[in-house]
């Protein structure tokens, strides 16, 4: 194996986390178009509103994304430049991967 092919379960990751953001931003957008709110009504800016579960879930999970996985970024990164990116680290890169792809979906 290239030392190249440890970037691959970080460009799925990556991608894991766009599409977690583009979940969320739908989950929010559908609970603004329902909420009563009057116009210029700085709630939404301030952060006071009480988002439905379905958002909550999402955000949570959004946030999620930047917790543990920093850390897999900068071990990849770390293997990658000191070339130490063997079968074993890539293994366990698509391992990480599909945790955190199994977190997401539950």
């Amino acid at each position: 194996m290239t030392q190249v092919a440890i970037l691959y379960p970080v460009f799925v990751q990556v991608l894991l986390s766009l599409i977690v953001y583009g979940l969320l931003a739908v989950s929010r957008g559908r609970a603004i178009r329902t909420m009563d709110r009057q116009l210029g009504s700085p709630e939404l800016a301030m952060g006071r509103v009480t988002w439905p579960d379905d958002a909550v879930k999402r955000a949570n999970n959004q946030r999620s994304q930047f917790e543990l996985p920093v850390l897999f970024y900068a071990v990849a990164a770390f293997a990658l430049i000191t070339k130490g990116a063997d079968t074993l680290m890539i293994v366990l890169a698509w391992l990480f991967v599909l945790t955190r792809i199994l977190h997401a979906a539950i």
